[in-house]
C-alpha cells in the first residue's frame, strides 16, 4: 500500500513541476516549481535569442521582476543563494535545489506567495494574449 502512495506522490510532484497549460486556472494551482521555472527561464534557455522568440520584451521584464522578488526574499539563506547562483550559471539542477526554499518561503509568508502567484498569472496571461496578437498580424 505504501508503494502506491509513494508512486502517487511522485506523479503529483512531476505534474506540478510543469507550468499550467490554461492561463485561466486559479492562482492557487501555481507551485513553487512552476513559479521558479518561469522566473529563472532566462537563465535556463539555450540562448537569449530563444527566449526573445517565445516572449516579448514586456513579458521578459515581468519575469525579471518576479525573479528579483524571489531573490530578495531568499537573501540570507546560503543554500538558496548557491542554488540561485547555479541557475544563473545555466544549471537546471540549481532549479531543483531552489524549489524547496521557495516553497518554504511561500508557506511562511502568504502575502509573498499571493504576490508571486499573481505575477506568474500575469506573465502567463500576457504570453497567451501576445501570442494571439502576433498570430493575428
Amino acid at each position: 500500500m505504501r508503494i502506491f502512495g509513494t508512486l502517487k506522490l511522485f506523479a503529483v510532484e512531476k505534474k506540478q513541476s510543469c507550468l499550467p497549460i490554461d492561463p485561466m486556472e486559479p492562482i492557487s494551482t501555481f507551485t513553487a516549481a512552476a513559479i521558479a521555472e518561469l522566473a529563472f527561464k532566462k537563465f535556463l534557455e539555450s540562448s537569449t535569442g530563444e527566449l526573445a522568440k517565445k516572449f516579448t520584451e514586456g513579458t521578459i521584464s515581468k519575469m525579471d521582476a518576479l525573479r528579483q522578488r524571489i531573490v530578495e526574499k531568499l537573501q540570507g539563506k546560503p543554500k538558496a543563494e548557491a542554488a540561485i547562483a547555479a541557475i544563473q550559471a545555466g544549471s537546471k539542477a540549481g532549479l531543483d535545489q531552489l524549489v524547496p526554499y521557495l516553497h518554504v518561503a511561500m508557506d511562511d509568508d502568504p502575502e509573498f506567495a499571493q504576490a508571486i502567484q499573481r505575477s506568474t498569472q500575469e506573465i502567463l496571461l500576457l504570453t497567451r494574449v501576445e501570442g494571439r496578437n502576433i498570430q493575428n498580424i
